[in-house]
């Protein structure tokens, strides 16, 4: 369950700049670097001084920006697209950043991580950062909710629908914390975990607008909620091949342990059963040298379904070809998987 920085392969990033991408994502990079600052200078109204960092300007490195940010940007670059009011979108921008904060906080707490996304400044106690961020961040989105969606009314049903999403994504989570028994097949895997922990966290993005765009296109929206929805399966299969080998030490969800437990070749199947003795014990390249057959399998499906969503939004006039999906796949992993999707894409090809 994570919007943490993704967008770490520097090849497709160069690709995404040579197709005419990146100039076309300015206006929204701009967007969220504004927000970002909004959301930085008043952390002080519900923050003593003493508490926050001194704030960092945002990156004005479309690279930087672009990789610490990346879903939130392809979003408002959808809502331009869908022609949201300039004062929704300033409001849908906000709220994602705000959704972000919460969200990677609650993830910290789920793994053990320490992700910031707040200028705090607490001392040693990662737990302490991830529920005072959390805390933070939900606040920041009353300061601005009411007045900008319109009214008490509107605000309280986007909190409402969006404490509801996240309760439910959040339920997956306390299942897995104890470890999972048993292994479902690839398809059940995609539809009852990889739909909730990928497709619905991106779906959060759609939360406000459901409420706020009644009366603007609303087919349309709910179109492209579907999808981001299909996007952000895709990002949490791919996702599962770089956390692989955490994902076994803690015994949850993980799509290429699926594949190779149903479908996987018999020495595939021989290695994971020795793995699952010893999780401690995993090599480094194992995926790479054990699994190359099912994580192979894994990319491409995580292609098929980025594919989906990137064809949905073409159709409804987004400027991104579909044909570039896979282009996304390989992007939008975390720094410590980019080299094994590179290489898994090298070996499909």
């Amino acid at each position: 369950m994570t919007l943490s920085p993704v967008f770490r392969s520097k090849e497709a990033f160069d690709l995404i700049r040579s197709a005419g991408y990146l100039e076309k994502l300015q206006p929204s990079i701009k967007a969220n670097r504004q927000a970002i600052l909004w959301l930085r200078t008043n952390l002080a109204q519900i923050l003593p001084a003493e508490f926050i960092a001194p704030p960092l300007e945002p990156d004005e490195d479309s690279l930087g920006i672009l990789q610490e940010h990346f879903f939130l940007i392809l979003f408002h670059s959808i809502y331009n697209v869908l022609r949201a009011p300039p004062d929704r979108l300033d409001l849908y921008t906000r709220f994602n950043q705000c959704v972000k904060g919460i969200i990677t906080s609650a993830d910290n707490l789920f793994d053990g991580e320490s992700k910031t996304v707040l200028p705090l400044k607490l001392g040693p106690g990662p737990r302490l950062i991830s529920i005072v961020q959390l805390i933070c961040s939900e606040r920041l989105l009353h300061l601005f909710l009411p007045s900008r969606s319109g009214g008490k009314r509107d605000a309280e049903a986007i909190l409402f629908l969006f404490l509801e999403r996240l309760v439910r994504i959040g339920q997956l989570e306390g299942r897995e914390e104890q470890g999972i028994e048993e292994v479902p097949d690839v398809n059940q895997m995609i539809e009852k975990v990889h739909r909730l922990r990928g497709g619905q966290l991106f779906s959060l993005a759609f939360v406000a607008p459901r409420v706020l765009e009644r009366c603007n296109r609303p087919e349309l929206w709910l179109k492209a909620e579907e999808a981001v929805s299909y996007i952000g399966t895709a990002f949490q299969m791919a996702d599962d091949l770089t956390d692989f080998e955490e994902d076994l030490h803690r015994r949850s969800h993980n799509l290429l342990r699926s594949q190779i437990t149903h479908h996987g070749t018999p020495s595939e199947k021989r290695e994971l059963k020795r793995l699952l003795i010893s999780p401690l014990d995993v090599p480094i390249r194992c995926v790479e040298d054990c699994f190359l057959h099912s994580a192979r399998k894994v990319l491409l499906l995580a292609e098929e379904e980025a594919h989906r969503g990137f064809e949905i939004l073409e159709k409804i006039g987004f400027w991104m070809s579909s044909r570039d999906a896979p282009l996304f796949v390989r992007a939008i992993v975390n720094i410590e998987g980019s080299e094994r999707i590179d290489f898994l894409t090298r070996s499909v090809a």
